[in-house]
């Protein structure tokens, strides 16, 4: 069991999926523009300083083993990683420092606007580093449940490890992810004039779009998506009304938080 928060964030006096839609299909240049450059804004599905090669040659990736029912990670020395680095999903984010009151633009022999150079240019490596660590994903069959031996053991041979319960994995009977992934990736946004329909700019096919600030904020995994239909309205709306709603934890999902808890 993971803490996590679903969310659907409305904003007051914006356009309707449907009033969106005819302003698009009215060839409305202005505000295609204006709508796509706040898109971009909002959320983004690719990396900001590099491509995901380079910010994993330069992240110490976390290397998984088991320890009871759950998983244990580790970092793995990284040669490219600077002294007094630190897993920022085990740090606080930093404040910005007070912007310069003498200038707009950073000027490079100013203090205060070299520290907020400095301090953006280590959100975007943070968020990055983040990005890495929690926003890939990655596709895994099922884990067998392995087989009991004649001593009444798991057959750890079943399993390669001796944790019979064994995560969820995302990929059916058929190999189709069901989450979804790898997703669709466009070199940049584009507006379907047929049906007004926008693919977003998305250069990463196996990670989750983001809001930067969200993900230097909360350190963690997010999935932040625009929904301009209303079908994707309603279809979010009762995915969150049924998921808080859903009855009581299982027994062994109950035992397994106990143990994680007193396994500490």
């Amino acid at each position: 069991l993971t803490l996590h928060m679903h969310m659907m964030l409305w904003i007051k006096g914006a356009f309707t999926p449907q009033q969106i839609r005819d302003r698009i299909m009215s060839h409305d240049t202005p505000f295609q523009k204006a709508l796509i450059s706040y898109l971009e804004s909002a959320h983004q599905g690719e990396f900001i300083t590099g491509s995901m090669d380079e910010i994993k040659a330069k992240v110490p990736m976390p290397q998984e083993g088991r320890k009871g029912v759950h998983s244990i990670k580790t970092n793995e020395p990284c040669s490219t990683i600077l002294p007094g680095y630190k897993d920022p999903t085990q740090t606080l984010p930093s404040q910005p420092p007070p912007l310069c009151t003498l200038h707009s633009d950073n000027v490079e022999h100013c203090d205060a606007c070299l520290k907020h150079k400095q301090w953006w240019e280590l959100f975007d490596e943070t968020v990055d580093d983040l990005l890495c660590r929690s926003n890939i994903h990655k596709c895994r069959m099922a884990k067998s449940k392995g087989k009991d031996t004649i001593d009444g053991q798991l057959d750890k041979k079943e399993t390669g490890d001796d944790n019979n319960s064994g995560p969820k994995g995302c990929l059916n009977k058929d190999g189709v992810c069901m989450a979804r992934f790898p997703r669709d990736v466009y070199a940049r946004t584009t507006v379907d004039e047929n049906d007004g329909h926008i693919f977003m700019k998305k250069l990463e096919p196996m990670m989750n779009t983001f809001t930067p600030c969200l993900t230097y904020l909360l350190r963690a995994n997010s999935d932040i998506t625009s929904l301009l239909s209303g079908t994707s309205i309603k279809a979010i709306i009762s995915y969150v009304t049924d998921y808080v709603t859903k009855p009581t934890l299982k027994t062994h999902q109950i035992f397994s938080s106990a143990y994680d808890v007193y396994d500490k």
